[in-house]
Order: C-alpha cells, then sequence, then structure tokens
C-alpha cells in the first residue's frame, strides 16, 4: 500500500499542500459555524501541519474526519433544537425533519469511522493504522460527503436550481475517487502506477546508473568474499542461505585491470585450486549502466538495488560483504555477478 504517511513526513512541501485546505477549513468552520465545535477539528489538524507527530500524521487526520463529522452533527443537533438559527446556504428555512436527518446521518458517518479507527488502534504497533487503514477510512469519509452533498441537491432542486446543481457537481467531485476505484479496479490501477513510477525505462537507467558508481567505489582486496550467481536453487542449502543460489568464491588476486576468484570446491570437486580460479576486469571504465541493466532479469527494477545501497553501513561493501548476503534472499538479483 501507498503510505502516506511516510512521505507526509519527509516532504514538508507535500504535507501543507495535503493539510493547508483542510486546516484552512476546519478554521472558517470553528469561527462562522455554531456552537463553534470545529475548534477541536482545527487544532488536531494544526499539530499534523507541524510534522511534529511523525508517527501518526495520517492518524490525526483521520481524527479531523471524525471531528469535522461530529462537529456538523452537533451543529444540526442545535437547529433541530432551535438553539441556532436553521439557515441553509441560501439563507432559506429549513424543517426540522431534514435537520434529524443530517444529525443522524453524520453521527453515524462519523460512528463508523469511529469504529474503524479503534479496531486499528488495538492492533499491535507493527499492524496499527496500515496504510491501508487511512486509505479506506478516506474513501469512505469523500464518499460520504459526496451522498450529503447529492441529497442536499435532491432537496434544493425544487427549491434553488443553482444551490441544487452545485450540490450536484460537489457530490460528485467528492464521489469520484471511489468511482474510479470501482469501475477500473484496485489492480488496473497499481498497474498504472507501477508502469509510471516502478516500471520506467528512464528511471532504471538512471537508478542502474547511481548503482554503477557505487560499484566502481568498492575496494577489491585479496581474502575477501567474492559471490557469483549461479542459479542452480541447490537443495542441499535451505531457502534463507544464500549458498543455495550463490557460490561464496574468494579473491586471490588482484592486479591492474583485473582480479581473480577462486570458486569453492563444491563448485567443481573434480578440479584442483587453479582450474576453480575465475578472472574479471576490474576499474572504472568497465562497470556502466548500460553493464548493470543487461545482468537485470527482465521486469526487474533497479531502484531496490539503489535502496539496497543507500541502507548499507559506512564502508560495506554491496558486492563483497558476505554479511549483506547473509541477509539477501537466494534468489537475489544477478547483478551481484557483475564485479
Amino acid at each position: 500500500e501507498f503510505d502516506l504517511n511516510e512521505v507526509l513526513v519527509r516532504y514538508a512541501c507535500y504535507r501543507l499542500a495535503v493539510i493547508t485546505p483542510w486546516l484552512t477549513l476546519s478554521a472558517a468552520w470553528a469561527v462562522f459555524e455554531f456552537p463553534h465545535m470545529h475548534c477541536f477539528c482545527f487544532l488536531v489538524v494544526l499539530w499534523a501541519a507541524t510534522g511534529r507527530a511523525c508517527s501518526s500524521i495520517t492518524r490525526l487526520l483521520a481524527v479531523s474526519f471524525i471531528l469535522g463529522g461530529l462537529g456538523w452533527a452537533v451543529c444540526f443537533l442545535c437547529q433541530a433544537l432551535e438553539l441556532g438559527v436553521p439557515e441553509d446556504e441560501d439563507g432559506s428555512a429549513v424543517s426540522h425533519q431534514v435537520l434529524w436527518a443530517r444529525f443522524l446521518y453524520l453521527l453515524l458517518a462519523s460512528a463508523i469511522m469511529s469504529a474503524k479507527l479503534f479496531t486499528s488502534a488495538v492492533k499491535t504497533e507493527e499492524e496499527a493504522f496500515a496504510p491501508g487503514t487511512f486509505n479506506s477510512l478516506s474513501y469512505f469519509w469523500l464518499t460520504c460527503i459526496g451522498i450529503y452533498n447529492i441529497l442536499s441537491g435532491i432537496h434544493d432542486i425544487g427549491n434553488n436550481v443553482r444551490l441544487a446543481a452545485l450540490h450536484f457537481i460537489t457530490g460528485a467531485a467528492y464521489c469520484m475517487p471511489l468511482l474510479v476505484v470501482v469501475v477500473l479496479g484496485r489492480e488496473q490501477l497499481f498497474n498504472f502506477m507501477a508502469r509510471y513510477f516502478d516500471r520506467n525505462t528512464q528511471r532504471a537507467k538512471r537508478d542502474g546508473a547511481f548503482v554503477a558508481e557505487l560499484l566502481n567505489s568498492i575496494p577489491i582486496e585479496v581474502g575477501q568474499k567474492w559471490w557469483l550467481h549461479h542459479g542452480k536453487d541447490d537443495p542441499q542449502y535451505p531457502e534463507e542461505d544464500p549458498r543455495r543460489n550463490w557460490y561464496a568464491a574468494i579473491v586471490v588476486r588482484v592486479r591492474q585491470g583485473q582480479f581473480a576468484v577462486r570458486l569453492p570446491a563444491a563448485a567443481s570437486p573434480a578440479d584442483p585450486d587453479e582450474a576453480r580460479v575465475q578472472r574479471f576486469p576490474s576499474g572504472p571504465s568497465v562497470i556502466s549502466s548500460g553493464v548493470l541493466m543487461q545482468h537485470i532479469p527482465s521486469g526487474a527494477s533497479m531502484a531496490s538495488a539503489s535502496i539496497r545501497m543507500q541502507k548499507m553501513p559506512s564502508g560495506g561493501s554491496f558486492i563483497g560483504s558476505s554479511r549483506r548476503m547473509q541477509q539477501m534472499p537466494s534468489t537475489g538479483s544477478r547483478v551481484m555477478r557483475t564485479p
């Protein structure tokens, strides 16, 4: 799932772009709508906008959705009890039946969202408020607002055609995200986004060039491990053991422009040590993004390789580090074959 919380925490510009409209709207409601219950919604959104709640920005936004719905429910309740002025957007009077219906509708929607939020909160810390939870709450909230506007348009169509048309357009706009998902399907939308971001050829070449530069900076030393991919899926090793698909060779010679590694005896038991030595060219002129791309299986993404490189500890070798290889799956990328 797309993790919006991570994006909002990392990029302040995106956080402000997403939160500022909702912050402005909740501030206007807090000032002008009696009995000013939207103040709580405004404070929660303001706290989310600061970015200090790094692990729960989306949770705060979900809470603000609930508080916004409850704020409007209280406003309609006060109007139904004749504690406020029962007027619609165009200043026309609203019947008590309509006010009670609006109150119950918003109260029910807020209760459903609260139940969903509470259910996610009681899970374990690793599963608490997963990206899919906020996504589903957002869809539900937008759809509820859309249905509310459509129903308001139906109510106003006999009194004010312009206001009714505005309600219909607004309701359709709020329901559009859910309609797109329902009509196109989540899988098709995911594939579209994957083609645009993860499977983009130019993006893969840029990532490959980045990995190539990092590989060029790796010092090759005698005695270090050098993993060579054989892809035999050797059943004598468990799934998590890299030797299931890789040979743990040892660098035996390093010379100008080339180096040599010796394969383990398991690779060719009948051959002597010297017969198991393989030579590879070295130097910055050997590796390029084009060479790396030739060693990547069809459809694989270079982005994952570059991310792994960024997470390497200082001084670690992507190819030569035995500790890093122990953490790799047995079907790791063939980019490891290229020195």
